[in-house]
This record gives C-alpha cells, sequence and structure tokens, in this order.
C-alpha cells in the first residue's frame, strides 16, 4: 500500500493532518529547534502548532541553529500535536505530541475498537475515536451511531467496562515466589546493579503489576538504573548524607503515628483544591473529587487491574488539617520557623501501585523537609549542578516521556537513591535540597508528609541558584516559541519564589549579613527579570 495523507477538522481547533503508510511514523524535529535559510536571510523555528515558522531574530537569541539554502526540509509535512499516523501494517495509530515526538496510541486502538484517550493539548475536551478527534459533547451520539450502550461522559473517560469497549490487560506474569531480600541490606553492598536487580525482582511481584502500561515504564527506568553503573550513591541510616538529600531518619512526632484515615479526613476537607495529575500521562488533572480517589483506592486494594485508557491518579499537596495529618504533630528540625527558616503549610502525598514521576524540580529556592510515613517508594535524587539544570531545561516547557525520563536518568550526574518502607526506614524524616532533583516509583499505596523550606542553612547556595534562573529566563526563555502565557506563567512563579526569600531576611536581625547577602541576590535576580515581568504584566517583588 502506497503512503496516503488525508485531513480532517475539529470544531474550533485545528486542521490535523492523517498520514496511512508502513511503519511507525519517522523522526521530527524538536520544538524550539532552529533553522536559517541563507539564501533568503531568514530563520524558522519548529513550534508546538505550526511546525516549522518564520520567527525574528530576536527570538532566537543564544539558539544553536542550522543553516542552508531555502527553506527547512519537509516544511509543509511537519506535523503538529494532536496530528495522526497510522501504520497500516501493524495496524497501530500514534499520535504526535510535539516536543515528546510521536506516541503509539494507548493499547487495543484501531480501526474498529472506540478506546479514547485525551488530546496532548486539550486534555479531556477532545477525545481520539476511532482515527479522529472528537469533542466530548458528541461523544455520546457518535458511540450510539457506532451501536455502543451511551453511558456518562465521565464513566467512559475513567473506567469503560471491558465487556463493551476496551480489551483487560492482563498483568505480566510473576517470577517464582521467592523470598525478596531487604532492600535497604543488598546482598552485595558494593554492587549496585545487584541492588537495581533486587528491585526490579519485587517491582515484580508489587501491586504495580495492576497498571500493564506503568509496569512496563518502571522496567525500563531498572533497565536505565543498571547501566547507569557504578557512581550511584546509596542512602542509608548508616549513610545518610549526600549532596541532595540528607536523611534524618525516626522523625521527632509528639502525636499518634499517622493513619489512612487521618489522610482521608483532609482528603475530604479539600473538598478537591488538593493537586491532582495522572501518572501515566504525567499531565495535571483538574476537577478531581474526593470520591474518585477513594475508588482508585478500592480498585487497587481489591487487585483490579487498571484499564487501558484510565487515569492512575496522584493526589499532591492535600492539606493537613486539625483532625487529620497535624493530629501527629511532626516536628520540622532542624529547621526552626520564624528565626532561621521560612516553613510553608504542611501537606500529605498520596501515591498508588506503580505511580512513577519523572524526573522533576520544585520551585527555584524551595527546599523542603519530609516525612515518608506509608508503603514502600524508591526515590532517585540528583543535585542541582549548573551542568544538571542545563540537561533539565526542556521539563520546564514540556512534559517528558519515559524515553525522555530514562535518557535523563541515564545522563545526570552524581544520583542517590534511597528505598522508603522497611526496617527502620518505614517511618524516616529526609531534606531535601533547594532545586533538588527526583524521580520517584510507588511499589506500594504509599504517602509522605512535608513542608517547603527556605531557610539559611541553603544559603549561599541559592543565591547561584536563582542567578542560573534568572539567566536562563532572560536568555533562552524570553526567545522560545511557546505561548507569552505560559512564559508569563514560569516568569511569576520565579518571582513567587523571591518573595518567600525577602519573607526570611525580614525574620533575620536587622542589617545582618545575611540578611543583606539574601536581599542583594535578589535585587539583582530581579534586575534581570523585571523586563519579562512587565511585558506579561507580573508584579514585582514587595521589598
Amino acid at each position: 500500500m502506497t503512503a496516503t495523507t488525508d485531513q480532517f477538522k475539529h470544531k474550533g481547533h485545528h486542521t490535523y493532518s492523517r498520514h496511512h503508510c508502513v511503519g511507525p511514523p519517522p523522526p521530527t524535529p524538536k520544538v524550539g529547534d532552529v533553522y536559517f535559510d541563507a539564501s533568503a536571510s531568514k530563520y524558522w523555528m519548529f513550534t508546538d502548532d505550526a511546525g516549522w515558522a518564520k520567527v525574528a531574530k530576536r527570538q532566537v537569541k543564544g539558539k544553536s541553529f542550522r543553516s542552508g539554502a531555502g527553506v527547512p526540509a519537509a516544511t509543509l509535512e511537519a506535523p503538529k500535536v494532536g496530528d495522526v499516523h497510522f501504520d497500516t501494517v501493524a495496524k497501530v495509530y500514534y499520535i504526535f505530541y510535539g516536543n515528546s515526538g510521536w506516541k503509539r496510541a494507548v493499547d487495543g486502538e484501531n480501526a474498529t475498537e472506540l478506546p479514547l484517550q485525551r488530546h496532548p493539548k486539550y486534555q479531556n475536551e477532545i477525545c481520539f475515536v476511532e482515527g479522529k478527534w472528537i469533542h466530548r459533547r458528541t461523544l455520546r451520539g457518535h458511540l450510539k451511531a457506532a451501536g455502543v450502550r451511551r453511558r456518562s461522559p465521565s464513566v467512559e473517560l475513567v473506567s469503560p467496562p471491558p465487556s463493551k469497549r476496551a480489551r483487560v490487560v492482563s498483568p505480566p506474569p510473576l517470577p517464582p515466589t521467592i523470598e525478596a531480600p531487604s532492600l535497604n541490606v543488598p546482598p552485595n553492598a558494593n554492587d549496585f546493579a545487584v541492588w537495581v536487580r533486587s528491585l526490579r525482582e519485587r517491582w515484580h511481584t508489587s501491586p504495580a503489576t495492576l497498571s500493564q502500561v506503568q509496569f512496563e515504564k518502571g522496567l525500563r527506568i531498572f533497565n536505565a538504573l543498571e547501566q547507569k553503573g557504578g557512581d550511584a550513591r546509596r542512602l542509608t541510616l548508616d549513610h545518610p548524607s549526600g549532596e541532595a538529600c540528607t536523611l534524618l531518619g525516626k522523625p521527632d512526632r509528639a502525636g499518634p503515628p499517622p493513619t489512612m484515615s487521618m489522610l482521608m479526613v483532609d482528603l475530604w476537607c479539600s473538598n478537591g483544591d488538593a493537586n491532582t495529575s495522572d501518572s501515566i500521562t504525567n499531565l495535571t488533572e483538574v476537577n478531581v473529587r474526593p470520591a474518585e480517589v477513594y475508588q482508585q483506592q478500592h480498585d487497587f486494594l481489591s487487585g483490579k487491574p487498571l484499564l487501558p485508557g484510565a487515569r492512575l491518579l496522584v493526589a499532591f499537596d492535600i492539606p493537613a488539617t486539625k483532625d487529620g495529618m497535624l493530629r501527629s504533630q511532626y516536628g520540622t528540625g532542624p529547621f526552626v520557623a520564624g528565626k532561621d527558616a521560612i516553613i510553608s503549610a504542611s501537606s500529605t502525598t498520596l501515591a498508588f501501585p506503580s505511580t512513577i514521576t519523572y524526573p522533576h524540580m520544585d520551585g527555584v529556592g524551595c527546599g523542603m523537609h519530609i516525612v515518608h510515613w506509608a508503603g514502600q517508594k524508591l526515590w532517585l535524587f540528583w543535585p542541582p549542578t549548573e551542568s544538571n539544570l542545563y540537561k533539565m531545561r526542556r521539563t520546564r516547557t514540556s512534559v517528558i516521556d519515559i524515553s525522555g525520563a530514562c535518557e535523563l536518568i541515564q545522563s545526570l550526574d552524581g544520583l542517590e537513591v534511597a528505598w522508603f518502607g522497611e526496617d527502620d526506614m518505614a517511618e524516616c524524616a529526609f531534606i531535601l535540597a533547594p532545586n533538588t532533583i527526583h524521580c520517584c516509583l510507588t511499589f506500594t499505596e504509599s504517602s509522605h508528609y512535608g513542608a517547603s523550606v527556605r531557610s539559611v542553612r541553603f544559603m549561599p547556595g541559592v543565591a547561584e541558584l536563582f542567578r542560573i534562573d534568572a539567566e536562563w529566563m532572560e536568555t533562552v526563555l524570553w526567545g522560545m516559541a511557546i505561548d507569552d502565557e505560559e512564559k508569563g506563567k514560569i516568569v511569576e512563579k520565579f518571582v513567587e519564589q523571591m518573595g518567600y526569600w525577602i519573607d526570611l531576611a525580614r525574620v533575620l536581625p536587622e542589617g545582618s549579613p545575611m540578611q543583606s547577602n539574601i536581599l542583594s541576590f535578589i535585587q539583582r535576580s530581579w534586575a534581570r527579570v523585571k523586563c519579562m515581568a512587565i511585558s506579561f504584566d507580573v508584579d514585582g517583588p514587595d521589598f
């Protein structure tokens, strides 16, 4: 069969291209790639929505680029986010995700089935059905015409019954039952690869197998860790200190041990205000009700496999209340609020088996005091060196996939790892230095409690972190081919982080050297981003 291309429109959005040919889609440029047409002295940039587009010279300041005579190759054929590719031999669809490239559609998606995959940009608003995008409001009519019994859109998008819509993917076969070794005392403490293999065995026998797609992602991460080799540092209570993370051991707790019922009280009181994401797509989910989180918890406890196309919810930043997690009265030592530190309100994260968070950072200059108190989880940490921060730039403006995550795991320097959930690490406090890059794999339902910290203990390193971030915004972000609204949000968050450090300066002795140092690096940072802030209508810090 020869290659063919057609187009289809979705009301209110772009015209999408649909390619039919043998094999998967070819490699594509990355968003932000620059090409210089020497014959016409014009710059082109590869963008999220329009493919190759002409841009002004100022927009490519600081970027490397290829050059040649004429427009860039495949100018008209360059894909847009949401374009579709159909492999006529394998009978599978691929969807273009912008900077993440082409991704194969969910298992079972072909020309005769009706899975519901969300759009990479517009999310729940439109769904992928039978090779094209359909608006959620018209979904019922389409399914009825196709002979599928009508159901509520929310049920269709979350947990479709296997008998009507989707093939249940059985979890992979388990290896022979073994007595798993304690992961805090590996068979060979000097052999990191042996320890990683023991983790992989635990992954095979954990509830993570209930999600086929997440289980396979986890195996890819273990492969990346094994290839990483012996330069990793394994943190234990016997060797608790690293550049990125420091284990504190048994936390200072004046109240009763935390329980899942305490956390459920907090989740219910949050009334949907807790930040929630889908671990499968690594995208934020909005308007998630506590009942949906409870339902997913029940499904995992019942051993129910996660269906193709369903979400894997992760509840972040569940505010702690006096009737919930605050009853445990965890301390935040060695930090003293109002004296040498500013400490945010405490909150809790609840993650279900097979949850994976890719390498990421919290706000610039933001350290963390965390208590792991439930479940089994592997944490990976990297220090925020300038080289590592450079490698993390692409995560600032785009969502990476599992391939991108594994690339980072192998390329980032200074890996530190910690296994929580057993022995003395079952309830364990630890500190993350500001801008620590971290990644997590959840083996069983797990939870950690914590707070953001800005402290004089993190000086003078924080001043350098602000300098690097301000320089990136000034020289790179300003010219990137992303929406101004997105740029404005990044600048606004940066200014917000400056405000926390100004608050810390105010609690220090007036005129003290530390107060002067903090205000000085904040003023330098503001001077570098002030023009951007004005352009994007972002208010400056309150000095």
